[in-house]
């Protein structure tokens, strides 16, 4: 039985194998690298689905068809039983999510030259807040997913936990550590005791002091940093030539939005738009929101505000600043996702864990 060791993330993916020389070893999944972006992109013209970083780059590229990212974050929610909309054709999320996991463990195999046949997967404390009825929903349906590709052994690990044993491997003394697991879609937090004595053992449940997390993570900031700024510039609480009304926050927020770009992409959104900027006080306002739509730039405008986000965070290191390129934002996005699509993913963030000795 050849094992691994998989971290399907909200943001990025990656996978572990015990090399020969029985080292634990991160498989080249995305150009020789180790992180694969948990995004997949089916090309309409050549009916082929890309994964990572091609898929991005072919969305970037402005290729014709239908990207999906953070695929995780339907786990838990009804979407992860329902079909989105390629083309004529439909597909469920569950296929989609199998797919790429699949293309995930053809490449560690070919990288590993043998065949995995037992996963031991990551997973968040909570799936969902507060609902253990969903949360056990989620990780069956990951089990299920995980049986479908040819996984006959199928194990968990929370993801703090995971990170912890990782810190523990370079202790030379026993500590109690929190372990903060900060993700894309989720939180985790965790209070382990750990030591060189205690990593040599099979069963580890009494050294778990305690764990809890919530369904909140770096997409969530980019949501709130979008609404706070960007989607003002699109006119986002503008007023109304009506006395007391502002521009409708449902179109903002679902721009802001990861999961429901493509709702807005619907003809039927597209004139009520078009209503709302005949009925506005500020209709050159509007008009940007409404050439965002017709010109499909919703998931280009998500990557920007991601990657002005991280410059932020940058420069708040060493002081400097960062800026939006709102004419780099849409190039190449007039012919993305053309055709079919009511439900999306959100976008990558990087996961962080750390161990922070008491």
């Amino acid at each position: 039985m050849a094992a691994c060791g998989l971290d399907f993330g909200t943001s990025n993916t990656t996978l572990g194998v015990v090399a020969a020389d029985r080292e634990a070893r991160l498989a080249p999944l995305d150009f020789g690298g180790a992180t694969l972006p948990s995004a997949v992109f089916f090309d309409f013209e050549s009916a082929a689905m890309l994964v990572g970083k091609a898929a991005i780059d072919a969305y970037v590229a402005g290729g014709e068809g239908r990207l999906m990212r953070s695929l995780k974050s339907v786990l838990g929610t009804a979407l992860i039983d329902e079909e989105t909309l390629l083309l004529r054709t439909r597909i469920g999320f569950r296929e989609v999510i199998g797919r790429f996991l699949a293309e995930a463990k053809r490449r560690a195999e070919a990288a590993a030259g043998t065949a995995l046949d037992a996963v031991v997967h990551g997973r968040p404390v909570r799936f969902v807040d507060d609902d253990a009825a969903a949360d056990a929903r989620a990780e069956r349906a990951l089990e299920d997913i995980a049986r479908g590709i040819g996984f006959r052994h199928v194990a968990f690990q929370l993801e703090p936990i995971a990170a912890a044993f990782a810190y523990e491997a370079g202790l030379d003394r026993e500590e109690i550590a929190l372990v903060a697991d900060i993700g894309g879609g989720t939180s985790d937090f965790s209070v382990v005791r750990l030591g060189p004595k205690r990593r040599r053992r099979v069963e580890r449940t009494a050294d778990v002091l305690g764990n809890d997390g919530v369904r909140v993570g770096g997409t969530d900031f980019d949501r709130e940093f979008s609404l706070a700024t960007v989607m003002k510039l699109l006119g986002r609480g503008s007023a109304m030539k009506l006395p007391g009304r502002a521009a409708p926050n449902l179109y903002f927020s679902d721009l802001a939005t990861w999961s429901k770009i493509n709702f807005l992409y619907a003809p039927k959104v597209l004139t009520e738009l078009r209503e709302v900027r005949r009925d506005s006080a500020h209709p050159e306002l509007i008009g940007r929101l409404v050439r965002v739509v017709e010109q499909r730039r919703g998931h280009s405008l998500a990557i920007a505000v991601e990657a002005a986000k991280i410059a932020l965070s940058a420069g708040a290191r060493d002081g400097r600043g960062a800026r939006l390129d709102r004419g780099g934002a849409g190039r190449g996005a007039a012919r993305r996702d053309a055709r079919g699509g009511d439900r999306g993913a959100r976008p990558p963030h990087r996961r962080a864990g750390r161990a922070l000795p008491r």
